[in-house]
């Protein structure tokens, strides 16, 4: 994910980190999450991040401080198979959940 107006690229790994560099490539932090992540969003209006781990069950909430240093805030239960999330802003995440064919509404909670 890229938030150009901040100059941030944020990237995860499927070992479970989620790195935040700057535009012209220095780490401004890192943060463990869930294992398996294959894809992630990111809300630019909440600076945050939703990281499925499908190895967890679980999507990890990761904020972005104004330095972009990531910090774990949580986690939400998801299927297993849960691996790649989409936002349109303001904490409405919407997580594919494969095995149960449907795409899941999440709400932020944190």
């Amino acid at each position: 994910a890229v938030d150009s107006a901040k100059g941030w690229v944020m990237v995860a790994c499927e070992e479970g980190m989620v790195v935040v560099l700057s535009t012209q490539g220095a780490t401004l932090g890192t943060a463990m999450v869930g294992a398996g992540v294959d894809q992630m969003a990111y809300d630019a209006q909440r600076t945050r991040l939703y990281v499925p781990g499908p190895a967890a069950a679980a999507m990890s909430v990761v904020s972005l401080d104004a330095s972009g240093v990531p910090k774990v805030l949580g986690s939400v239960q998801t299927p297993s198979d849960a691996h790649c999330a989409v936002t349109n802003g303001g904490g409405s995440v919407f997580v594919c959940a494969p095995s149960a064919g449907a795409l899941l509404f999440v709400t932020d909670p944190f």
